[in-house]
Parts: structure tokens; sequence; C-alpha cells
């Protein structure tokens, strides 16, 4: 786990060479203390995660960039004399490299609460209702635009489902969400569920390749982009192109596989045989989905610290549901 967030934190420091990073240190004692850098806001939730780790109470937070081969980092109140000493041992410490650090008072940053109260890890039946209400929101308008009263009987759902959520009631909020998935595998299906939509399951077939085809190109271009930051870092480049170019290959496998099964179910000669073929590639699809909810790497791919606008694993998860429901 430490080597883990080590990896994370050098990889940030790396980017600060080329722009300002948010930071936040929690100081645990002389020369001792938890550094977090982002591109983005840190969350107090993680701030405080550090404070239990650490047993500190003092955050600062602020800016940090490379400015003159120095890792400047930028506070809004006046920093104590000794920290710029203690972050470059702790940096040195987590990462095993020696920066030339400087902090500095900047009274134009805006200072950010530091003291709020420590919170419970998020409750897994929350994480699991934000991901899927995430993944249903492109399907629903197309449910609506058929006119099919599953459509809206969905949208009930999904408010309904909403409201449990916001009552914290996560377990009764998913199951809102299934029947809201229900109602919107029929309001695509064109049918009751069961039957498959020719019409609807050929164009999502030809959408699924220009899905595919920006999954596959979106990993080279952040393989390019992790080549270049960690340039003098071949190790660390190895083992992230070899993870990436694993997942390349598994899309293209599975593109590939998917294709076939769904040319076989639109070739059907009867209903029969195009349900059998139909129960093969909701098979297909559920490993694949499997895949993607246990990887770590697809699950990190969009909004990435090293490219934010990376957008791969959503439109893929919509595009399968999209399919899953025409085939009924």
């Amino acid at each position: 786990m430490a080597e883990e967030k080590d990896t994370k934190l050098k990889t940030a420091l790396r980017l600060a060479k080329q722009q300002p990073m948010r930071f936040a240190f929690v100081l645990a004692g002389q020369g001792e203390g938890i550094l977090i850098v982002s591109k983005k806001k840190i969350p107090i939730k993680e701030v405080n995660e550090a404070k239990s780790e650490s047993g500190g109470k003092k955050v600062f937070r602020g800016l940090c960039q490379v400015i003159d081969g120095k890792l400047v980092f930028d506070v809004a109140k006046e920093p104590p004399s000794t920290l710029a000493k203690t972050l470059k041992a702790v940096i040195h410490e987590k990462v095993g490299i020696i920066l030339k650090v400087e902090t500095r008072l900047a009274p134009d940053l805006e200072e950010e609460e530091e003291d709020e109260p420590l919170t419970k890890q998020q409750d897994p039946d929350a994480a699991r209702f934000a991901n899927r209400l995430k993944a249903l929101a492109p399907i629903v308008p197309k449910a609506e635009a058929t006119g099919s009263d599953f459509g809206r009987q969905a949208k009930v759902q999904i408010s309904e489902a909403n409201k449990l959520f916001v009552a914290k009631q996560y377990v009764d909020a998913n199951a809102a969400l299934d029947r809201a998935e229900a109602l919107l595998t029929q309001a695509l299906s064109g049918t009751k569920a069961g039957g498959v939509s020719i019409p609807k399951l050929s164009k999502a077939r030809l959408e699924w390749r220009g899905i595919q085809a920006g999954a596959v190109a979106g990993i080279k271009r952040l393989q390019t982009a992790l080549q270049s930051l960690f340039a003098d870092d071949t190790e660390q480049q190895a083992q992230l192109g070899s993870a990436l170019k694993k997942l390349d290959a598994f899309i293209t496998d599975f593109n590939e596989e998917l294709g076939n099964q769904l040319d076989s179910v639109l070739e059907a000669k009867d209903e029969a045989e195009r349900r059998k073929t139909a129960a093969t590639v909701k098979a297909t699809m559920q490993r694949f989905m499997q895949k993607i909810d246990s990887d770590p790497i697809m699950a990190a791919l969009d909004g990435n610290e090293v490219l934010p606008d990376t957008l791969i694993t959503a439109p893929v998860q919509a595009k399968l549901r999209e399919i899953a429901a025409a085939l009924g």
C-alpha cells in the first residue's frame, strides 16, 4: 500500500515540473508527515485519512510547482521556518529523491478549511450506486426518445433511487436502480423483456466499433504520455506500459469476439436460434463487465491525473448496457 502511495506522489511531483499542483501536508513531527499532491482539489476525506494514519493534526495546503530547479510550496499563511526542511525530508523518505525545497507566503491564495471532522470510509453500496447512476445517465434520454411508458417509469424509479440515496438508504437505492434498469431495457428493446430488437441491435453493433476504436486510441494516447512523463524512469515506464498493453490486447480480442457473436444474433435463421446466440453474447458481456469492475487500471483510466480528459471506461460501459437492452 505504501509503495502505491509513493508511486502516486512521485508521478504528481513530476507533473509539478510542468504546471502548478495542489498539495496538502499533514505535519506529524520533526521531519515527519504525509504529503499529498494532486491536479485537483484534495478532498477533506483524504486529508483526514492522512491525519489518522500519521497521528498529525496540523495541515498545510496550497500550490506547489518546480521553479528554477526548486520545488516551491506556496501557502496562504506565513509558513514556519522548519517547513521546507520537513517537506524535503518527507519527499526523500517517501519517494527516494532529493529536491531543493522552498516554502513561501502567497497572500492571494484562498485559505482552505483544515479542521473538518473525520469521516468514515464511503459505504460500498453508496459507491456502487454512484457508479451505476453515472453509467445510466446516457441511456435514459434514449429510452425517453422511444416514447415508451417504460422510459417514463424508469425516470420515476431513478428519482426514487436518488431520494433513498440522500436518505442514506443505499441498499434500497440500489434496488430502485435495479427496477429502473429493467424498465430501461424494456423501453430500448421495443418489446417486453426477452425479445431481441433487431433495429436497435444493428445500430448498437455499428456504434460499438467506434466506441472500441476510441478506447484503443485513448489507451495508446495515455501510453505515449506516460512514456514522456517517465522518460528517465525506465522501470516505472515498463511496468505501466506492460499493464496498458495487456489491457489494449484484451479490449481488441473482446471486440472481435463480441462482434462475431452479435453478427450471429443478427443473422440467426429463426427466433430460437436468435435467443440462443443472444444468451452467448450476454455471457461474453458479463465477463467483460466483470473485468471492467475488477481491473484497477480500467477503473483509473477516466479522468486520470496524467490526462484528465481521458474518457474510456464510461463510454464502453454505456454502450454495453445499450447492447444488453437491445438483446432483451
